[in-house]
């Protein structure tokens, strides 16, 4: 029951979150200059949970992407796949719209690395080691490109600063 509350508490938090980082800010402004702190999409979200906290950190995980508009491939570990499986029932039937998150369960060395590696996923949410997070970012190609091609540079959290 613990791990329910827990996973409870992670779903209450980000969405607070999406209320909060739906609002435009403005930062400093200097004379002549009209700007706007926006957070913007980024596209396609692979959500690669741990074995060992199956149900928490995968909802937690998969929530973070969804509620900063991001779409979402969610491939569990090959040892528990069940849970993220009745978790999408959940968000299925608490109203998800069909897409927004994409259950793929499959082998990480082989399934795992092919979505990591494909040139459409733009964050990788995952938990473990140094040593694979580095396998992981050397196996990415470098894309600094937002969905409509520009080549206008996005910080490493996908905020973009806009003059208006």
């Amino acid at each position: 029951m613990r791990i329910v509350a827990e996973t409870i508490d992670f779903l209450e938090f980000y969405a607070r979150e999406a209320l909060r980082l739906a609002k435009a800010t403005t930062p400093i402004q200097y004379q002549g200059e009209h700007d706007q702190l926006l957070y913007i999409p980024m596209g396609v979200c692979a959500v690669i949970p741990p074995w060992n906290f199956p149900f928490a950190i995968m909802a937690g995980m998969t929530a973070a992407a969804i509620v900063t508009g991001n779409t979402v491939i969610l491939k569990p570990s090959s040892d528990s796949p069940t849970i993220a499986a009745r978790f999408l029932d959940v968000l299925e039937e608490a109203g998800m719209p069909p897409g927004v998150v994409n259950f793929c369960p499959g082998s990480g060395s082989t399934f795992g690395n092919a979505i990591v590696e494909h040139p459409k996923t733009r964050l990788i949410a995952f938990t473990g080691s140094r040593e694979w997070a580095w396998i992981f970012m050397r196996a990415r190609p470098r894309r600094n490109r937002d969905r409509s091609g520009s080549s206008e540079p996005f910080s490493r959290w996908g905020a973009k600063i806009q003059s208006l």
